[in-house]
């Protein structure tokens, strides 16, 4: 294998460790299952050690190197331990977003208009954002509930203001179809989801909308295998519609009398 194929083979496992190691971190700062990532890391980590043991082999006198049984303890204390050390740094440093499914429980009738007792009452002096938790229209548990940046996780009951409920299947829309001499069609669609935003305390609703995110437009040459574009819809920018509410603990209504600069200020304060 010549240094190009090498260099490429090292940088293809360097990308391997570094999203192993990314995967980690956005699945314990989601509260999602750690084990998945831990063996996409570990296994990555394992080809490393491998190859240094190889490199090793190479400069070390005969007398030094490793064989046999002793040889896969090697390779496995190499892989293994590097393994250990970043699940345990991750797993102190990066702190989970996801609320305690014993919250989760508990806010559930609120996805129904049902006021919760004990909920935490809207703050609307701008002091503090509202927390929230992120549900399904039937109050379980949704894909983005381990989503929210970590200043609108509710530590518990009374500190749980909102109640997100957000579809979980995407709607899709068709806004074009794009055509091309020498290749086939492109459609592209729209990605949807019906957001609504309930008082945990009095069941109001407050935000009842839904959130849509274009595709890019076509350009004027794509490759062949491209024939769809879609909308990336995530939690992030269903978020930013939801700034005004979460910084102003108000219903639009209410929010439409606020002068801009006090709107953006209050949004801004805790966003920033």
């Amino acid at each position: 294998m010549g240094c190009l194929g090498k260099g490429l083979g090292l940088l293809l496992l360097a990308a391997w460790v570094i999203g192993g190691t990314y995967f980690l971190v956005e699945q314990k700062a989601h509260g999602e299952g750690l084990l998945l990532p831990v063996v996409i890391l570990g296994w990555g980590l394992l080809v490393v050690a491998a190859l240094v043991m190889l490199a090793l082999d190479r400069v070390l006198p005969r007398r030094l190197r490793v064989k046999g049984p002793l040889g896969t303890v090697a390779l496995l204390a190499l892989g293994i331990g590097p393994t250990i050390v970043i699940f345990l740094l991750v797993d102190a440093n990066v702190a989970n977003r996801r609320p305690a499914v014993e919250l989760t429980a508990v806010l559930a009738p609120t996805s129904a208009g049902t006021a919760v007792s004990g909920a935490g009452a809207m703050t609307t002096d701008g002091s503090a954002p509202n927390r929230l938790v992120v549900l399904d229209p039937d109050g379980k548990e949704h894909a983005w509930t381990g989503h929210p940046r970590l200043e609108l996780r509710p530590a518990s009951l009374a500190d749980a203001q909102l109640v997100v409920c957000v579809d979980n299947e995407a709607e899709e829309t068709v806004l074009e179809v794009c055509h091309y001499s020498n290749g086939p069609d492109i459609t592209r669609y729209a990605v949807s989801r019906r957001v609504r935003v309930v008082a945990a305390a009095t069941g109001e609703v407050l935000f009842d909308e839904t959130v849509t995110a274009d595709p890019r437009a076509c350009r004027q040459t794509e490759q062949k295998e491209v024939t769809r574009l879609a909308g990336d819809l995530g939690w992030d920018q269903v978020e930013a519609e939801l700034l005004f509410l979460i910084g102003n603990g108000a219903a639009p209504s209410d929010v439409a009398e606020l002068t801009l600069w006090s709107r953006w200020s209050r949004a801004s304060a805790w966003a920033a």
